[in-house]
């Protein structure tokens, strides 16, 4: 079967594609700008012919607004999109999942960007990718600016999805401010109520950059997970092994520049391998837990979410170069008299550790701990010296790539002790041939394969390495249209754009606002980097006139409906019923004239007060059960009733507020026919709707009043 391509130019154009798209098949996102669209991307295909979500020209569809995305299926491939300035209607902003039950599974996410898709308030929490299912890829993607409550980045860990094996790789991770509270991480793999579980996923060939939300730029939270490969620059905090079991970090490059708090690998439970890591200039402080390694404290039968003592980790053949702490061993928390328990059973072998300052810090001695074949030299070692630890020159030198590499005649040439077979490649990806040198570089003429990553070349977006478009986002406050010329809103960089804003009827333009400021109309933009506008109108203000009877009448007015202009005429008629004459107004106008002329300042209310035409005789001789209409209404806050009664009778007169609560008892009597006023004074109650029921053996009647203080 020959795939086909498809168009698309909405979210829900999306939805309905996949209901007949077959493996193989390539949905196409129309260019330009995407607001408020939720994706729901949800198909089944398999490994030979996948089922493609692309943008039309990468980098050139942007989803803003509420948009998000979700994935959901087997053998889903989402490519080339751009996430600005939206913040996702609910959960994150992309989900390996579409429902609590609607996983993926061998889907990837490639080629993507999402930058400063943030909230208006820091303490609201959601993730920019979770992923959910097994098998899942997220490569060659663009993370930057996050600046709020959540990781950026979630792989969620079940007993139903363990283990998933998901791969994430060359995706460029900057610029996360601290956050100042818990949930700033970068990436979480795992969570503490599920870190029993084994994940198994792959974080390699990844760049992280000012990655400071908080002290656990990756916090691993699950078993049996690889950090390698990857480069950390200038970011302040470390890889924690926070929860869960054996666990290996190697062949990563961290380069602090003696940022403070910058730090490298902390440790905490069991099984943990962590070398060939280089680490410079790392200048965090002991008093915030940062070194090149650190090792916690950990808590008798302690919970998921505690700490772990930490047991059988090997930290084996590092370099550690004028870092302000390379071993920190034994740290607690200092409020926290339950975290005694020190690392046991663990050894740290082979390192090169060159510094100007304490090299290895004990908080609490650890039990039953190995040192061998280290070489360090520093301004003190810090604890009483071992077999396994030589203080001695490392004979280190800058190379012509930057890092510090052993000499020919270094002491760390050959002498590596022990046997660690996993340690088989150095940080260079040189295999590693006996006699076995000390530290992550192993001298050898082999070619090397693994270096410090770089942000602009090995990482990210292919579209990002050329020429990046960029996009406009228009908005308005008030009333009118916007029209840009040209119209597609994202463009390639340098592209002069004509902005005209019309007001509507009644309105004014009043200028621009954003990343332009001006008063002209038309305004030309040159679109060098991405520009949010807003165009400012100036309504004209607007009211309302509504109207009230007392008695039995109704007002009309000229013209007939609202809302009317500031300052508009507006003529209110009162007519009177049959046996009935108008009287006054009240309300916010006063006076006798009728019909009169309202002038339109505000919210009005014209209140038409009529009195029952009558004579004293009729009066008793036509008597009838009634209850008349308050009069005022509105009223504030005494209003009076008036209501007759044909024969004698019990009256039982009561006001009830909206809930149908009695709130009076006006009266509860046997009474003599005739007419019969009484005084409602609401200066105990709160403003509004109030209902007055005249209730006899006979008769029942409710009339409405507004208190309106």
């Amino acid at each position: 079967m020959k795939a086909t391509n498809y168009n698309v130019s909405s979210a829900t154009e999306i939805i309905n594609t996949m209901k007949i798209a077959q493996p193989g098949d390539t949905l196409i996102m129309l260019n330009g700008i995407w607001t408020n669209q939720q994706i729901r991307f949800e198909g089944e295909a398999n490994e030979s012919n996948q089922i493609v979500l692309r943008a039309e020209t990468p980098g050139y569809v942007i989803l803003n607004g509420s948009s998000y995305l979700r994935i959901k299926g087997k053998y889903l491939v989402v490519d080339g999109l751009r996430f600005i300035g939206g913040v996702p209607a609910n959960g994150a902003v992309i989900e390996f999942r579409n429902g609590s039950s609607k996983l993926a599974y061998h889907c990837r996410l490639t080629n993507t960007s999402i930058v400063n898709y943030n909230p208006s308030n820091i303490n609201t929490d959601y993730k920019w990718v979770s992923v959910y299912g097994t098998d899942n890829r997220v490569d060659h993607c663009y993370f930057e600016g996050k600046n709020h409550s959540g990781a950026t980045f979630v792989v969620w860990v079940t007993q139903s999805t363990s283990p998933n094996h998901h791969l994430i790789d060359h995706n460029y991770f900057g610029y996360r401010p601290e956050l100042g509270f818990n949930g700033g991480e970068t990436i979480r793999i795992g969570d503490s109520g599920n870190s029993i579980y084994n994940s198994a996923s792959v974080v390699e060939y990844n760049y992280f950059e000012h990655c400071n939300g908080e002290i656990e730029i990756i916090s691993s939270k699950s078993d049996g997970n690889t950090y390698r490969y990857n480069t950390f620059y200038e970011c302040e905090g470390g890889v924690t092994m926070r929860h869960g079991d054996n666990c290996s970090v190697y062949g990563n490059f961290f380069f602090g520049n003696n940022k403070p708090l910058t730090g490298g690998v902390r440790l905490i439970a069991s099984g943990h391998k962590v070398y060939n890591n280089y680490f410079e200039n790392l200048a965090g402080s002991a008093a915030d837990w940062r070194a090149a390694i650190v090792m916690m404290n950990g808590i008798e039968n302690s919970p998921l979410n505690g700490y772990f003592q930490v047991d059988s980790a090997k930290v084996v053949n590092n370099t550690i170069v004028n870092c302000l702490n390379s071993f920190l061993i034994g740290v607690k928390k200092d409020d926290d008299n339950t975290q005694i328990l020190p690392p046991k059973n663990s050894t740290i072998a082979n390192n090169l550790v060159l510094s100007n300052n304490q090299l290895v810090r004990y908080n609490t001695e650890p039990i039953n701990f190995m040192w061998e074949g280290n070489i360090m030299q520093g301004a003190s070692l810090g604890i009483d010296q071992p077999s396994g630890i030589t203080l001695d020159d490392p004979k280190l030198a800058i190379a012509s790539d930057g890092l510090w590499r052993p000499e020919s005649n270094s002491p760390a040439v050959g002498t590596e002790v022990g046997t660690y077979d996993y340690v088989d490649y150095d940080m260079d990806g040189q295999p590693r041939v006996l006699p076995k040198d000390v530290g992550a570089d192993q001298l050898s003429q082999a070619p090397i394969t693994i270096k410090p990553l770089s942000a602009s070349d090995d990482v990210g977006p292919a579209w990002m390495k050329t020429q990046v478009p960029v996009s406009l986002s228009i908005f308005k406050i008030g009333t009118g249209t916007i029209i840009a010329d040209p119209s597609s809103f994202v463009y390639n960089p340098g592209t002069l754009v004509t902005l005209t804003a019309t007001p509507a009827v009644g309105s004014t333009f009043d200028g621009w606002e954003g990343d332009t400021v001006s008063t002209d109309n038309p305004i030309i933009l040159a679109m060098n980097s991405n520009k949010s506008l807003t165009a400012r109108f100036i309504d004209s203000k607007t009211y309302n006139v509504a109207t009230w009877s007392n008695g039995s009448g109704r007002v009309e007015l000229n013209p007939s409906s609202g809302p009317y202009l500031e300052g508009s005429q507006v003529t209110a008629t009162a007519i009177p019923d049959s046996g009935w004459e108008f009287k006054n107004w009240s309300g916010d106008i006063s006076g006798t004239e009728n019909p009169i002329q309202i002038t339109v300042e505000k919210n009005t209310l014209a209140v038409a007060n009529f009195d029952k035409v009558t004579s004293v005789e009729d009066n008793f001789l036509d008597l009838d059960y009634n209850l008349e209409q308050n009069y005022p209404n509105p009223f504030n806050p005494v209003t009076t009733v008036t209501f007759s009664i044909p024969n004698e009778d019990r009256v039982n007169l009561f006001v009830q507020n909206i809930l149908g609560e009695n709130v009076e008892q006006l009266f509860n009597e046997i009474k003599p026919k005739g007419f019969y006023t009484v005084k409602f004074d609401g200066e105990n109650l709160s403003s509004g709707i109030y209902f007055i029921t005249l209730q006899t053996s006979e008769f029942h009647q409710t009339r409405k009043m507004i208190l309106q203080k």
